[in-house]
This record gives structure tokens, C-alpha cells and sequence, in this order.
């Protein structure tokens, strides 16, 4: 194979030579001295990748002020006897060994005399220059150098592989010289930029279908039980203050008020309360006494929420002996039978325990005794 790309090593700079069809265009130089010469390699060596994908191989020009152009006597007549007389000729010519030199050579085309034009390089060079080369990456495989007219055949000088070359190479490659020295067209082209990659779209992920929510069914009334399907609710009294038309009346049961504490006590006490009786009927004190209690007993159910006008009973001294508490209080009548229909309420003495008395008799004993317990309400 032959190398794409020539590294040009001049005393001046390095150039960079890209191979066409016709011939060798330059893709750049970079000045010895110059304070960027690392980086501008690196750049070239970039614009060389550019250029040719298949990888950057070259050969190293080699510049002429390093190398030995000499024309000697070589008659031969064998190839063999040819490399005794050039070798002999080259012995003394150089500072080295003729052994650590690199020659190449090509007959004078036209004579007779066997003459033949030489090309000596040392070996040292050539291995300067291939670290050199290696070092920026530029990949050498062989060495070859520009000869000025007149000084070498029409041929490229030809200085072998480089010591590289094997492991650049694939198996069964090797490295061809070429015949023809090398010719500057001009610059190279510039690199077509590479085509855009296609933009491929993202997938458009349709959103997740959620399932119709279920509507969840009505949980079924209870049915009302026979006793509620019967008996209807009672009525809600917004204003509690006022007295429910079917509520009995019971003003007429107590009229009397009581005295105001602070308000003067004659000697004789009036009577507790007055009640709708025969002037002549005269109670005892515990006929009275069970008559309070019967009275609050049906002031306490009344329907909820109502005040009853009658007034509460309470703070009147009077000679009387507590009567002891029952054992177990009557329970007070179902409500609903009085938020249907009440019975009329008449208070009258009766029976053997009646007694005839005359307005003129007190009921109670004038002399003022101390208050006696209140007597408790039943629940």
C-alpha cells in the first residue's frame, strides 16, 4: 500500500502533503519557530483525519541538506557487483560508517560507462525523523526525499520502511514505493463537512387510557322499623320561648306569688298558696304537702322545651314535718301521651281526709320555725 499523506521536514517548518489523483496539494505548514507549533500539528493532523477516514499514514520527505547526492562509477555488471562499487565510492565521503548509511541509486539513463547517480542518508536521520513523525501522530511508514533537477534520476529516492511500519500495517500488507517524484499542484481542497446526522423525532408516547371510573351505588335507606312507620316525629319548637297551643293550662292551679324575700313580714304568715277550692274546705298539713308534690310531679313533664307560667315554689317558712322519701319515685307519664292529648288537670279535695273549716282559721301555725329541708323533685 502506499501511503495517503508526506511529511514535509524542511530546516524551515513542516509541511503537510495530501495525495490526489494527479499529484500532491498542500493542507498546511507550521513555522519551526513558531510559539504554537505543538497545537498547529495537532490541527493539521486533525484536518488530515478529515480528509481521509480510512486512517492518516504518510512518508517522510527527507530534506536535501541531509543527504548525500553523489554519481559514481558502477559498471557492474550484476546487480551484486554494482552495491560493492557504490559502497566502495561512499567509503570516506561521509563522518559514518558505510554501514550506518542508507543509500539509494539509479542509472544515468544514456551512458555508457555504467554511471550511476547515489543518495546517502545516515541511519541516525532516519530514525530522528521517525520519532519525530510518531510523536505528533502521523503514523510514517516509509522515507523518500525532493531532489533537486539533475541531482537523482526522474524516480523517488527511496530509503526504506520505517521500523513502525509492521504494526501500522494489517497481515500481508506491504509498503510500495512510487515511481515518480513528488509534484505540488497546490493547496488542497477544503474538507465537505460531514452531513448532519438525522434527527430522529422522539417517539410520541400516547398517554395511559384510564379506565371509566365505576360510580359507586347509593348505599339503600334503612327501613323504619314498625314502631318509628307509626308513631311521627315530634314537632321541632324553633322558638322555645313560646307556649305550645296543646299544652295544658295550669295558671289557674297556683295564683299566688310568693313574697319577696326582702320585702317585710307581717306577725301572721300568709297562707303558702291558694288553690281553686270551697271556702269551707280546709286540707291538713300533709294533704298539703302531697298536693306540692303532685303538682310538681306534672309541672315536670310538660313538653321539652316548655316553661311553664305557673311560679316555682319555695323559701316559705312553715311548720310542717318533712315527709319522708319514697322509696321508688313514680315514673312520670309517657310524653306521648300528652303531646297528643292531655287530660285536664282538676285539683279538689276529696274523701274521708276533707274537712270543714272557716276562713277565719289559719292553716298554719304564726310562730316562725326554721326552713325545713326542700323536699326533692322527682327525677
Amino acid at each position: 500500500m502506499k501511503p495517503n499523506f508526506a511529511l514535509d521536514l524542511s530546516h524551515e517548518g513542516i509541511g503537510l502533503l495530501h495525495r490526489g489523483a494527479d499529484g500532491w496539494h498542500t493542507v498546511g505548514q507550521v513555522s519551526l519557530d513558531d510559539t504554537e507549533f505543538t497545537e498547529k500539528l495537532g490541527y493539521l493532523r486533525q484536518t488530515a483525519a478529515a480528509l481521509e477516514s480510512g486512517g492518516v499514514t504518510t512518508k517522510l520527505v527527507i530534506p536535501n541538506s541531509q543527504i548525500l547526492f553523489k554519481t559514481v562509477e558502477a559498471k557492474g555488471p550484476s546487480e551484486a557487483e554494482r552495491n560493492i562499487q557504490i559502497r566502495a565510492a561512499l567509503d570516506g565521503t561521509t563522518p559514518y560508517e558505510v554501514d550506518d548509511l542508507v543509500y539509494d541509486w539509479s542509472v544515468v539513463q544514456g551512458a555508457d560507462n555504467g554511471t550511476v547517480r547515489v543518495a546517502a542518508v545516515a541511519r541516525e536521520t532516519l530514525a530522528e525523523a521517525e520519532a519525530f513523525a510518531s510523536e505528533h501522530g502521523f503514523n510514517p511508514l516509509s522515507f523518500v526525499a525532493i531532489p533537486e533537477n539533475g541531482l537523482f534520476s526522474k524516480a523517488e529516492p527511496f530509503f526504506g520502511v520505517s521500523k513502525s511500519a509492521n504494526a501500522l500495517l494489517e497481515d500481508a500488507q506491504t509498503v510500495e514505493r512510487d515511481s515518480e517524484l513528488i509534484r505540488v499542484l497546490g493547496p488542497v481542497a477544503a474538507p465537505e463537512p460531514a452531513a448532519p446526522e438525522p434527527v430522529v423525532p422522539a417517539p410520541v408516547v400516547p398517554a395511559p387510557v384510564l379506565p371509566p371510573k365505576e360510580e359507586t351505588a347509593p348505599e339503600p335507606e334503612l327501613e323504619a322499623t314498625s314502631e318509628q312507620a307509626q308513631t311521627p316525629s315530634a314537632p321541632v319548637d324553633d322558638d322555645p320561648d313560646e307556649t305550645p297551643a296543646d299544652a295544658p293550662d295550669l295558671t289557674g292551679i297556683i295564683s299566688a306569688e310568693l313574697p319577696e324575700l326582702d320585702a317585710p313580714t307581717e306577725d301572721t304568715l300568709p297562707p303558702a298558696f291558694s288553690t281553686r277550692r270551697d271556702s269551707g274546705a280546709t286540707a291538713t298539713t300533709d294533704q298539703t304537702f302531697d298536693r306540692i308534690e303532685k303538682i310538681e310531679s306534672r309541672l315536670a313533664i310538660l313538653p321539652e322545651g316548655t316553661t311553664s307560667l305557673a311560679p316555682k315554689l319555695g323559701g316559705v317558712s312553715r311548720k310542717v314535718t318533712a315527709k319522708p322519701e319514697p322509696e321508688t319515685p313514680p315514673p312520670p307519664p309517657n310524653s306521648k301521651s300528652i303531646a297528643t292529648t292531655p287530660p285536664p288537670v282538676t285539683i279538689a279535695p276529696s274523701g274521708p281526709a276533707a274537712a270543714t273549716v272557716t276562713d277565719s282559721t289559719p292553716l298554719l301555725d304564726p310562730t316562725p320555725l326554721p326552713d325545713p329541708p326542700p323536699p326533692p323533685r322527682p327525677p
